[in-house]
């Protein structure tokens, strides 16, 4: 049986959003995620930064869920550190930093990439794949990075908001795997929120069947028509009330007509 895991819920200042992400992924079936911090290093390192996991509250629903499931369900507290300096490497080993359960790095230079694949003690390397990657992926550092048990990750959430940022993640998609073979990569989500993305696999899936079942069924999305075998029982008894008015207007109609030709005929 397969397991599903999304190790990249955003979680900002509004706990209750992360809450309702996490509540979404419970409900489609997954059985571990992890609730991301960003940060960035500044000379210090920010004492106030704490693991939000345990501070999300889960629905009683979901909770229910779970239960009648009978999967064991993960919440993961991860961080992600841009890396922008040097400087801010050291850092990375403090207690502050690895009292997380999944640490990231985001390294924005081809020197500090190569020294997140070779040196630093990471979990995931992450890259901002919304822009045009600033240096070429090369094979010794990442297959150093494979070799100590390091992923890449590919966050999908973009490509859902924009068709410009869709072309352009997939283009650095394609360099990760193509450099580490498909070896070590995770599908994240990123979400921030879960308007969009939940629209597009059920709001708007469902819009799609609906249009369906209007086209082939109405004329112009505005009459249907429907043979009498298929309709249910309720239906026919409702057109079977009214049998007498029908067939009066059949008939009556040609009669109508004949008087219109005569008047006619007559001016």
């Amino acid at each position: 049986m397969a397991v599903f895991h999304d190790l990249n819920i955003k979680c900002g200042e509004d706990l209750k959003l992360a809450a309702k992400c996490m509540d979404m992924l419970i409900k489609v079936g997954f059985h571990s995620v992890a609730v991301n911090q960003d940060i960035t290093l500044q000379k210090k390192i920010p004492t106030l930064i704490a693991p939000c996991c345990r501070n999300i509250q889960m629905s009683q629903s979901s909770k229910e869920q779970i239960q009648a499931s009978g999967r064991d369900f993960h919440c993961y507290d991860r961080v992600t550190v841009l890396l922008e300096s040097s400087s801010q490497i050291h850092h990375i080993h403090s207690d502050c930093i690895q009292q997380f359960d999944i640490v990231a790095v985001q390294p924005t230079t081809e020197k500090l990439f190569q020294q997140a694949c070779m040196n630093l003690e990471v979990d995931v390397i992450s890259l901002n794949l919304m822009e045009k990657l600033p240096f070429y992926l090369k094979l010794p550092p990442v297959q150093q990075a494979i070799e100590k048990g390091i992923h890449f990750e590919i966050s999908y959430s973009p490509t859902i908001r924009d068709s410009g940022l869709r072309r352009r993640v997939l283009a650095n998609a394609l360099d990760i795997t193509r450099v580490t073979k498909g070896k070590n990569v995770i599908i994240t989500s990123a979400a921030e929120k879960q308007g969009i993305a939940k629209r597009s696999i059920c709001e708007n899936c469902r819009s799609v069947i609906l249009h369906g079942v209007a086209r082939r069924n109405t004329i112009k999305s505005v009459i249907s028509c429907k043979p009498i075998a298929s309709l249910t029982e309720t239906e026919r008894r409702k057109l079977d009330k009214y049998p007498n008015e029908s067939s009066n207007k059949r008939e009556a109609s040609p009669v109508k007509n004949d008087e219109d030709r005569k008047r006619k005929k007559t001016k």
